[in-house]
C-alpha cells in the first residue's frame, strides 16, 4: 500500500473511531482548544481572513503553474501525463482563487498535486509541504464560503444540497473548530522544524556557523551572493555575524509551538523571528514560492488584529441624495470585509451630525468619517486616508494617498470633484443598508462540522507522533523509528526536509552555461545560468529550477571531470526549452556546453572568521548537438 493509501486507511479508522465513539469529538477538540487558548484564539470578524488567505494562496499557484507551463519543452506538451498534471495544477490554483469548487481544488492539491503531481514533474519542494499545512487549514476553516464564487452559488440556491455537495458545514466555522485548525497547522509546521533542527546539529557546517556565511554567498542560492562575499571578505565581524544569526535558528525550530502556547513576550518572539527569516527567504535565498506561502501561513494563524478588530470603527456620514456619495459607499461596503465601517446616511442622522460637531452643510459637501477608537474626524482628502487605514483590502493605496498629499495633487483633484459632485453625477435617493457580521456557530451546533474537525486533528495528532519518532536524533541515545505512519504524514505537508546542508552548500561548486550556436560561432546565453552561476529568467519556473538546475547541482558534488557525457539528456532538454519559449524550435539543434568550477572557500580560514573566494575556473567547453 502507497503512501496515500495508508494515508487513506488510517484516516477512515479515525474517522470510525470518532463515529463510534461521540464523546471523542469534543474531547479531542476541547482539549486543544485549552491547550493553545493563550497563543491562538478567533473570534467572528476572522472568517474574512481565512478567504483573503485562500485567494493569496490561490495566486502563488496559480503563478507558480503558470511559470511551470510557459516553460515547457514542445516533448512535454506532446507527454498527456506530464501536460495534464501541469494543466490541473494551474486550474486548481485558478478555482482557489476565485473560489469555485474551492474544498475540491484544495483536496486535489493536498492529496495529489503536492505528492505524486510534483514528483511526476520533478518540482516537488519544501513549498508544496508547508502549502498542504496551509491548505488543511483552509479546508478545515470553510475558506471558500467567503469572497468565493461558492458563496454566490449558494446565496441563490439556498438549498441544503447545494452546501453539502460543495462538502461546507452547515454553520459557518466555530471559534473552537478554528482555534483546532490553528493549532493543528502550527503542530505540522513544528514537526518539520524538529526535524529540520535535529539534521543541523549533525552537520558540522551548521555547529560551527560555516553555513551562515556559505549559504548568504552561495551562487546558486543567494540572490545576493556577490554583495555578501565583497562585505565577508571586508569584514570579519560581518563573518562572525552570520554564524551567530545562524546559531539563533536552533532555539527557534525547538521552541515554535511550545512558546506560543505559553502566549505574551515567548509567542511575539516566535512570530517575529519567523517573519525575519521569511523576509530573508524571500528576498535573499532564492526557495522557490516557499515565502510567500509561508507568510500566508503566518497570517493565517497569527493575523487576527490590524485591520480585522484592533483600534476602533470607522462613522462614515455621507451625502445619500448624491449619486457619486452612494457608489462610494456601494465600493466601500464591498471592500468592508472584517465589518470596519458603520454607514451614517445625512438625511436620517442629524443627531449624529450634532454630536460630532458636524453641520448638514458640511456633510452635504464632503463625507466625513469618525474614529471610535482615536476620537478623531476626518473629512474630505483626509476622509479617504482615514478609510484606506481601516479597510484591509486599501492598505495598498494608502501610500499613494500620502503621496498625493504630499504632491498636494490629491486634496486639488478631490475638491474638484467634491464641487461638481451632484451636477456630474444627478442626485438619487437609494438607501445604502449595512451588512450584519454574521454569527459563530456555536461550538456544538454543528455535529458534522464536530466529527471532521475531531477527526482531521485526531489523525494528524497520530501520524505526527508517528513522524516523530522515525527523526534521527543525533548526540541522544534514543532510538528511531522509521514506519509507513510517518511517510503517510507527507500528505498533511510533515515532511522530513533537510536543507541548508552540506549538499545545498556544495551546490555552488559546479555549474554550466549554454549558449546558442549561429553557425560556427556561440552566440546569446540560454537564461539559466550565469557565467557566475546564478540563477537566470528561466528558473521561475520550479521545472527548470527542482526538476533539472538542482538535480544537476547536487549529482556532481565532489567529482572531477566534464560531466556533458552524463548530463547530454539534461542539456538537450533545457535547450529546447528555449527553442520552443523563444519560438525557435528547427532553427538550431546546436548549444555551447560550458562547464565551471569553483570550490568553497577555506574552512580553516572561516574558522578564524576570514571569509577568502576563490576564483572560478573552466572545466571543459563542447558544442552539444541535440
Amino acid at each position: 500500500m502507497g503512501t496515500v493509501g495508508i494515508f487513506l486507511a488510517s484516516l477512515a479508522a479515525v474517522a470510525m473511531a470518532t463515529s463510534v465513539l461521540p464523546s471523542m469529538r469534543t474531547r479531542v477538540s476541547g482539549a486543544i482548544s485549552r491547550l493553545a487558548a493563550r497563543g491562538l484564539h478567533a473570534t467572528a470578524r476572522e472568517l474574512p481572513k481565512f478567504a483573503l488567505i485562500r485567494i493569496g494562496l490561490g495566486v502563488v499557484v496559480t503563478l507558480r503553474g503558470w511559470a511551470i507551463l510557459d516553460h515547457l519543452a514542445a516533448v512535454d506538451v506532446a507527454r498527456s501525463e506530464v501536460f495534464l498534471v501541469v494543466l490541473a495544477n494551474l486550474l486548481a490554483g485558478l478555482l482557489v482563487a476565485c473560489g469555485l469548487l474551492t474544498q475540491f481544488a484544495l483536496l486535489y492539491l493536498v492529496v495529489y498535486q503536492w505528492q505524486a503531481g510534483d514528483a511526476l514533474l520533478g518540482t516537488a519542494t519544501l513549498g508544496n509541504d508547508v502549502g498542504a499545512i496551509l491548505g488543511v487549514l483552509l479546508i478545515v476553516c470553510n475558506a471558500g464560503r467567503r469572497l468565493s464564487l461558492d458563496a454566490v452559488l449558494m446565496a441563490r440556491t439556498a438549498t441544503p444540497w447545494l452546501r453539502r455537495c460543495l462538502l461546507y458545514y452547515a454553520w459557518p466555522p466555530s471559534s473552537q473548530t478554528m482555534v483546532v485548525a490553528k493549532a493543528m497547522a502550527l503542530y505540522s509546521y513544528w514537526l518539520v522544524c524538529v526535524y529540520s533542527l535535529c539534521m543541523h546539529v549533525a552537520e558540522p557546517a551548521w555547529m560551527s556557523g560555516d553555513a551562515g556565511p556559505l549559504l548568504l554567498t552561495n551562487n546558486f542560492m543567494s540572490a545576493w551572493s556577490l554583495q555578501f562575499a565583497e562585505w565577508f571578505a571586508a569584514s570579519p565581524a560581518a563573518v562572525l555575524a552570520a554564524k551567530v544569526a545562524l546559531w539563533l535558528m536552533f532555539p527557534w525550530y525547538l521552541l515554535a509551538l511550545p512558546f506560543v502556547l505559553l502566549g505574551g513576550w515567548y509567542r511575539r518572539y516566535v512570530i517575529g523571528w519567523g517573519l525575519l527569516f521569511f523576509l530573508l527567504s524571500w528576498r535573499v535565498l532564492q526557495l522557490g514560492w516557499l515565502a510567500e506561502i509561508e507568510f500566508l501561513l503566518w497570517g493565517a494563524l497569527f493575523w487576527s488584529r490590524a485591520g480585522i478588530q484592533a483600534g476602533g470603527t470607522l462613522e462614515v456620514a455621507y451625502d445619500d441624495g448624491c449619486n457619486l456619495c452612494d457608489r462610494t459607499v456601494k465600493v466601500v461596503r464591498a471592500l468592508d470585509v472584517f465589518e470596519r465601517v458603520r454607514l451614517v446616511p445625512v438625511s436620517t442622522n442629524g443627531d449624529w451630525l450634532a454630536r460630532r460637531g458636524v453641520s448638514v452643510e458640511r456633510a452635504m459637501e464632503d463625507l466625513h468619517g469618525f474614529d471610535t477608537g482615536t476620537g478623531t474626524l476626518a473629512w474630505g482628502y483626509g476622509f479617504y486616508e482615514a478609510l484606506a487605514r481601516h479597510l484591509v483590502l486599501l492598505w495598498p493605496a494608502y501610500p499613494l494617498l500620502l503621496l498625493g498629499r504630499w504632491l498636494r495633487i490629491g486634496p486639488l483633484v478631490y475638491r474638484w470633484v467634491a464641487l461638481r459632485r451632484r451636477r456630474m453625477f444627478g442626485v438619487c435617493t437609494l438607501p445604502s443598508r449595512k451588512r450584519a457580521v454574521p454569527p459563530l456557530g456555536p461550538d456544538d451546533a454543528d455535529p458534522v462540522q464536530q466529527a471532521v474537525v475531531a477527526t482531521v486533528a485526531t489523525h494528524m495528532l497520530v501520524l505526527g507522533l508517528g513522524y516523530l519518532v522515525a527523526i534521527p536524533t543525533p548526540y541522544l541515545p534514543v532510538p528511531h523509528f522509521p514506519n509507513r505512519i510517518a511517510d503517510a504524514a507527507h500528505v498533511y505537508g510533515i515532511a522530513p526536509i533537510n536543507v541548508f546542508n552540506e549538499t545545498d552548500l556544495r551546490m555552488a561548486e559546479n555549474w554550466f552555461t549554454l549558449r546558442e550556436m549561429e553557425g560556427d560561432a556561440a552566440g546569446g546565453l540560454l537564461p539559466i545560468l550565469s557565467e557566475g552561476g546564478s540563477r537566470l529568467a528561466y528558473h521561475v519556473s520550479d521545472r527548470i529550477y527542482f526538476g533539472n538546475t538542482l538535480v544537476y547541482r547536487r549529482r556532481h558534488i565532489g567529482e572531477a571531470g566534464c560531466f556533458l557525457d552524463q548530463e547530454r539528456f539534461r542539456m538537450g532538454y533545457l535547450a529546447r526549452v528555449h527553442d520552443w519559449k523563444s519560438d525557435r524550435s528547427g532553427i538550431s539543434s546546436s548549444v555551447l556546453y560550458t562547464q565551471y568550477f569553483q570550490p568553497l572557500p577555506d574552512a580553516a580560514l572561516l574558522a578564524k572568521n576570514r571569509y577568502v573566494r576563490t576564483a572560478p575556473e573552466v572545466r571543459c567547453e563542447a558544442i552539444l548537438h541535440y
